[in-house]
């Protein structure tokens, strides 16, 4: 291979890179009478990483865990939330998993 159909590869590899969206966690103002508290829920969401190369719903997983555990209990908002990352692998990608679990609050 010619030096620079080296260089074009390296350069286009370096501006191809990957971003993704952040998920802004919903800001609750929970004044005391204004919300009812549904109850604990848990959900957790998958992202791949397919031969280290191409994302599948790797960059929204947090926000998709959080959203189905609020639609679990029909709620508004996740309160106290805990988050458990974990991963897994297998010869032609990486799977990432994160767990999130709160209580789930409705306002009034």
């Amino acid at each position: 291979m010619r030096p620079a159909a080296i260089r074009w590869i390296g350069l286009m590899m370096l501006a191809s890179g990957c971003t993704g969206a952040r998920y802004n966690m919903p800001k609750v103002a929970l004044a005391p009478g204004n919300y009812e508290v549904l109850g604990e829920s848990e959900a957790s969401a998958v992202g791949i990483h397919l031969f280290q190369i191409f994302p599948i719903k790797l960059n929204d997983k947090f926000g998709r865990a959080v959203d189905a555990a609020i639609a679990k209990r029909g709620g508004d908002a996740l309160v106290d939330v805990s988050v458990q990352e974990s991963w897994f692998w297998a010869y032609v990608l990486n799977g990432y998993k994160t767990n999130v679990r709160g209580t789930v609050v409705k306002r009034r």
